[in-house]
């Protein structure tokens, strides 16, 4: 990035992070850093993905942060344009891909749409939530082409909270068909979801 990074260890794919705790570690005002990612959501350059609204105690409240395009992303931090770059990190860059693709999906769709994230203080974590008028969604990223019931826990795990408002999710993956994994669950392919 061009400035120190938000959290001394930043999210896969994005950010999550306390203003207070990066500023510290990079010696600046938290409003300096607060209003330096401001600027780059103001400019489109910067998109915040919201924790989920709906969750009880023990979630975690702090915000992703992602680079609305890949190749920006890894030009502001300075990362190789090589095949190399995919070999050493594919994981981390597919799951910011499909973030981006889901992010500009809700907006597309407008209101009533929105895109956030869900993770609790135990460990518990869904990357994504999409959230409609109908129904909320939580959607998991995965760099596998054989997806199994346990990257489903953590979807479960959501839909067992909110039941009253998720009644499926999907893990967003590189196998080549739909799979069920769970009951609530479904694999799909990334260029099918």
């Amino acid at each position: 990035m061009v400035c120190a990074r938000p959290d001394p260890t930043p999210r896969p794919g994005g950010l999550s992070f306390d203003f207070t705790k990066s500023a510290q570690a990079v010696g600046v005002a938290p409003n300096t850093l607060r209003n330096f990612y401001q600027v780059l959501e103001e400019t489109y350059v910067g998109l915040r993905i919201p924790a989920f609204g709906q969750s009880r105690k023990r979630i975690l409240q702090a915000p992703r942060f992602l680079i609305f395009d890949l190749g920006v992303r890894h030009i502001l931090a300075d990362l190789p344009l090589s095949d190399t770059l995919l070999k050493l990190d594919p994981g981390h860059i597919f799951e910011q891909w499909v973030l981006i693709e889901l992010y500009y999906r809700c907006r597309y769709h407008g209101r009533g749409y929105r895109l956030s994230t869900w993770q609790t203080t135990t460990g518990a974590e869904v990357d994504a939530i999409v959230e409609t008028p109908d129904e909320v969604i939580p959607v998991e990223v995965k760099w596998t082409e054989t997806p199994s019931p346990r990257h489903a826990q953590h979807i479960e795990r959501f839909i067992a909270l909110h039941g009253h408002l998720a009644k499926r999710g999907y893990v967003v993956c590189r196998c080549p068909t739909r799979q069920k994994l769970t009951q609530h669950v479904i694999a799909v392919p990334w260029n099918r979801f």
